[in-house]
Order: C-alpha cells, then sequence, then structure tokens
C-alpha cells in the first residue's frame, strides 16, 4: 500500500511561485518559528494558534515529495523553517539536495500549494538557501531507512 510520503504521485506541483523572507528578520518580527528537525531549528513560537498553523503547515508539507529521491521533504531535511506572522502569513524556509537540482522550482512550487491549502493561511512565500547546505545527516530516521543511508556515518 502506498502512503504519500512514499508516493511520487501524491502531489502535483501546479501554480504558485517563491518569494524570500529571512526566518531571522520574521523572528526579530516576533513571528512564530518551527524548525523541522534541521540542525539549527528550533520551536519557539510565542502564540498558540500560529504554533497549531506552523504544525498543520509542516504536516501538509509532507505531501510534497522529492521526485528524485522518493521520499518527502520534510522527513529529508529539506524544510529548515517555518514561520508565521501576522497570524496568517508563512513562510517557509528549505533548500534542495544540491544547487542546481533539476527538481528545484517543482520543490518550492510543491511546498507553497501545499501550505496555502492549509485552512487559515491566506499568503505563503518560499524562501531557498543553501546555508546550512543540506547533507544525509540532515534527513529523519525514516528516511535515512528508506534511502540505505548509515545513521552512524558522518557529514560536514
Amino acid at each position: 500500500m502506498s502512503t504519500p510520503e512514499h508516493d511520487a504521485s501524491a502531489h502535483e506541483a501546479p501554480g504558485a511561485g517563491p518569494a524570500a523572507a529571512s526566518g531571522t528578520a520574521a523572528d526579530a518580527a516576533g513571528a512564530a518559528t518551527a524548525g523541522t528537525g534541521a540542525p539549527g531549528t528550533e520551536a519557539s513560537g510565542t502564540d498558540a494558534a500560529a504554533d497549531a498553523l506552523i504544525e498543520q503547515v509542516r504536516l501538509a508539507l509532507h505531501q510534497v515529495i522529492d521526485p528524485e529521491l522518493g521520499y518527502n521533504i520534510v522527513d529529508l531535511g529539506l524544510v529548515y523553517g517555518i514561520t508565521v506572522e501576522e497570524g496568517d502569513h508563512v513562510h517557509v524556509s528549505m533548500t534542495t539536495t544540491t544547487r542546481g537540482c533539476p527538481a528545484t522550482n517543482y520543490l518550492m512550487e510543491g511546498a507553497s500549494n501545499c501550505a496555502i491549502a492549509v485552512d487559515g493561511v491566506e499568503e505563503v512565500a518560499v524562501e531557498l538557501t543553501y546555508d546550512p547546505p543540506w547533507n544525509p545527516g540532515m534527513a529523519s530516521r525514516a528516511a535515512k531507512q528508506h534511502l540505505g543511508i548509515d545513521e552512524r556515518a558522518a557529514w560536514s
């Protein structure tokens, strides 16, 4: 049986485009933020409603499947952070496995489309960053197992 985490056809990425928004600037402006497990990110929301919205967006982003790796962008560690400002403006900070990844637009559009589909979200901006550069150590245990990555391996 196929699940959205493993089914590359679970999400098609029509429409929507990327826009830049700095998680650091959002934090300074009093936004609620939540990391997704990537190094250097932590949940620090101050508003329960914003925290709930962040969690709903994070869950929705599991629908975006990297077409080359066949796994969702959250568990791959490609989503670095999610912020909410003004109650309904969501910013997603994400990366790709490599610079120049041919799936970059697909992944960013998918993230934007999934986030805007969440009830309570009125605007979405997706920021692409390579700081820090992604490495396989950022993936969840389940993603590493799916991809056959040794969890004991050191990544720089």
